[in-house]
């Protein structure tokens, strides 16, 4: 009980900030306690790491290098087509297409013109 220090409710005079004091780990907390901070740590450290992998893909979607005004050229560029998401993507796939790049930058581009059925796949082919 001696452990733990009570804080007043409301602050008394101008100070801002109060502090505790930390006890160092001395191994004898319950067996809960260390998988937690553990586990913690551990997915603090995997967070950290997720945001410069999440950061990667953003550069390795294809460049458009012109502006496509017909499924030829697109077609030149991308054989099987652009797709704007995953799950278009996999619908296509399921129907016996190609499996079209999915880039939703260059499928914004040509969306209207080139994707006629509009299943967010433009100028899929078998």
């Amino acid at each position: 009980m001696g452990d733990h220090v009570r804080l007043p409710l409301k602050p008394e005079g101008p100070q801002k900030f109060t502090t505790t004091p930390i006890r160092p780990r001395t191994g004898t907390e319950p067996l809960t306690m260390r998988l937690f901070t553990t586990v913690l740590t551990v997915g603090a450290v995997y967070a950290v790491g997720g945001l410069a992998v999440a950061a990667a893909p953003a550069s390795a979607e294809p460049m458009p290098t012109k502006a496509f005004s017909s499924c030829k050229q697109l077609r030149a560029e991308y054989p099987a087509g652009i797709a704007k998401t995953a799950k278009a993507r996999n619908k296509v796939v399921r129907k016996g297409f190609r499996t079209p790049i999915v880039c939703p930058r260059v499928y914004k581009q040509v969306a209207p013109r080139l994707d006629p059925n509009r299943n967010k796949v433009a100028c899929e082919s078998r």
